[in-house]
């Protein structure tokens, strides 16, 4: 965790990453996100079939992108924020018990944009993939 909080600046409870596995600056990263009956969404989405949402799973991988973006930005002042999410699928619900890993591939770069390829697996099964892009404010 404090790898994490050194590389973000998302604290709980809207830190979606437990676990940093494996991280190239300005390259890619792998990183987990446990999935707990204890998450507070699970209260309302769903109370009798708790389903992680899908925008929370997105929020995950857009926080592993930000942590490949870490260290690698030009200017390190400069905060990256989600501005576009291209051909985003969820193949197969997370629910409470899984092991959430994600992987986020830097695929572009420039002063203003970053675009990035993600996914995220459970038990080796693929339950999402998309674009993430992000510019900096």
């Amino acid at each position: 965790m404090r790898e994490l909080y050194s590389l973000l600046e998302h604290r709980p409870p809207f830190l979606f990453l437990d676990r940093l596995i494996e991280l190239e600056h300005g390259v890619y990263a792998k990183g987990v996100k446990n999935i707990s009956i204890n998450e507070p969404f699970f209260s309302g989405h769903f109370p009798r079939q708790p389903i992680m949402p899908g925008a929370l799973i997105m929020e995950a991988a857009a926080q592993l992108c930000a942590v490949v973006m870490a260290k690698a930005e030009e200017e390190p002042d400069k905060l990256p924020v989600l501005i576009k999410v291209e051909m985003m699928k969820f193949l197969k619900p997370v629910v409470p018990g899984d092991r959430l890993v994600l992987e986020a591939r830097l695929l572009s770069h420039t002063l203003s944009l970053s675009k990035f390829s993600v996914e995220g697996l459970v038990e080796g099964n693929k339950v999402t993939s998309g674009i993430l892009v992000f510019s900096y404010i």
